[in-house]
């Protein structure tokens, strides 16, 4: 009996420690206002894809099916924002009905983002959530809650080949440049009204980012003042994505007092002289709670295998046996990460897509390293990422051909034997490489033939020259060429040891 005493003492503690009771009941009786945010996703058509990999089990290697997460174009996610009320219960907007729901791993949930105690977070899993509209009106504060979401980009300029005043127009770096590129975020305010906890967005007919941003506002109901709370959290004073909130003009103070991109409601530090965002890429299994993976923002693969009538989750079909792609390879993944980056702006020596950034033309010899500091991707930044190196600082065209083997044939002419480019090797997943001139690389997806003329289809971050004025073209985009053109322009082809 004694030690069934303890044990009852121990859980009332746990109870109250975590702000509820054994029935869920609310310990408080004042107003319940938010203390804690996090929001959650699942791919509503197939929230679970499967890939084969090695893992260490009892001192040995075995291949076990993994739980990765996929999205194709075409398909419909599921957000949900749940809120910890003031009472230590979790809420969401159930629309009145007074639903209940557990958002459970297992069910395909993946968490974007928490401001949650860590111990709620561990047993995230076997929370409860309840519907915030059963809650009587005189017992909760009255929720604002914006939706925010990515809706393209634009180069900004590096030469002044681009008319965008932005920096303004005499603006110089501490080190005396003026020549800047980077690259803006579009963000547009979501449409609906309702049920602000839950959204399903259809997804484009192409790959891409989805960032969404959530602005959550309420009178604090022990201040009587208004409080205004943001996903990601603005607690850092990061912003969640490059570009965000630029400052068009600023006081003699240094205060930003003109915005010149929306949500202009943010506070996100975005001034000139101390341009800084986080990482806006990020996946892992978390160490609190391993049940849950964490990714944000949410990454959409094109769906290439749907090109010629298949889908990619059983490979890419090609015009012949040998440009078949079995899913979950290294080529199917070179081909499906690269599209993820579809239209994001071209930046010359950039190796991550948005990290940190202090006004500077970021190249290759900037203090004498690489970075991965850049507002885009260049061409073998792209690559990079394609393989899954997020911070290859140091990976240039030149790393791509080291990594990589000639594709060649040898001919006779005149008694002597010559090696030439052998474009009937060349398989998708492979890349087509200019080196040392004028470099570039492309990154094969497919190859299609018609009567016997065979096009190959790349996908390239392409920058365009200095005197081009065409900025719309300096993205990640989609090109097809012919054998042909490729010696023509000096390029070959080159295979991956894989």
């Amino acid at each position: 009996m004694k030690g069934l005493r303890v044990a009852l003492i121990m859980a009332m503690l746990l109870a109250v420690y975590l702000g509820i009771t054994s029935t869920g009941c609310a310990q408080n009786q004042g107003v319940v206002y938010p203390t804690g945010f996090v929001l959650i996703y699942r791919n509503e058509r197939t929230p679970f894809r499967w890939v084969q990999r090695w893992v260490q089990r009892n001192n040995q290697r075995v291949l076990e099916r993994v739980r990765v997460n996929i999205n194709y174009n075409m398909e419909t996610i599921q957000f949900v924002l749940i809120i910890r009320g003031s009472d230590g219960n979790y809420y969401t907007n159930f629309g009145g009905t007074g639903n209940t729901e557990y958002y459970r791993p297992e069910d395909g949930w993946i968490i974007m983002g928490t401001g949650i105690p860590v111990e709620d977070y561990a047993r995230f899993h076997t929370v409860l959530v309840r519907d915030w509209l059963r809650l009587p009106t005189n017992r909760r504060v009255a929720l604002d809650v914006r939706w925010y979401g990515y809706a393209g980009s634009r180069v900004d300029r590096e030469t002044r080949k681009t008319t965008t005043v932005s920096p303004p127009l005499n603006y110089v770096d501490p080190g005396g440049r003026d020549r800047i590129r980077y690259y803006l975020v579009d963000i547009e305010r979501n449409p609906g009204s309702g049920n602000w906890g839950k959204r399903r967005i259809n997804l484009s007919d192409s790959g891409g980012i989805i960032a969404p941003m959530i602005r959550i506002s309420w009178r604090d109901p022990k201040s009587n003042s208004e409080r205004v709370e943001w996903f990601p959290s603005q607690s850092s004073g990061l912003a969640p994505l490059p570009g965000l909130n630029d400052c068009a003009r600023r006081s003699s103070t240094g205060a930003c007092i003109e915005s010149i991109n929306t949500p202009t409601d943010a506070s996100f530090n975005q001034y000139w002289s101390n341009r800084t965002w986080d990482y806006n890429i990020y996946f892992s299994a978390s160490l609190i709670n391993p049940q849950y993976p964490v990714q944000y923002p949410v990454f959409v693969m094109h769906n290439v295998g749907a090109i010629t009538g298949g889908h990619s989750d059983r490979g890419i079909v090609g015009d012949a046996v040998n440009y078949n792609i079995s899913y979950d390879t290294p080529r199917w993944w070179r081909i499906q990460r690269a599209t993820i980056w579809l239209n994001v702006p071209y930046e010359w020596g950039g190796k991550f897509f948005g990290a940190r950034a202090s006004g500077q033309q970021f190249n290759y010899n900037l203090n004498g390293s690489g970075t991965t500091s850049g507002f885009g991707l260049d061409c073998s930044g792209l690559v990079a990422v394609a393989k899954g190196s997020y911070r290859a600082y140091y990976y240039g065209v030149g790393a791509v051909v080291n990594e990589t083997r000639w594709l060649y044939r040898e001919v006779r002419s005149g008694g002597r034997v010559f090696r030439v480019n052998d474009w009937a090797s060349l398989r998708p997943g492979d890349v087509i490489v200019r080196h040392p001139r004028n470099s570039h690389v492309m990154i094969l997806y497919r190859i299609s033939n018609t009567a016997g003329l065979y096009t190959y289809h790349y996908i390239e971050s392409y920058g365009a020259s200095s005197n081009n004025p065409g900025a719309s073209e300096e993205r990640v985009r989609y090109r097809t060429g012919s054998a042909s053109s490729f010696d023509l322009d000096g390029f070959e082809p080159r295979a991956f040891n894989d």
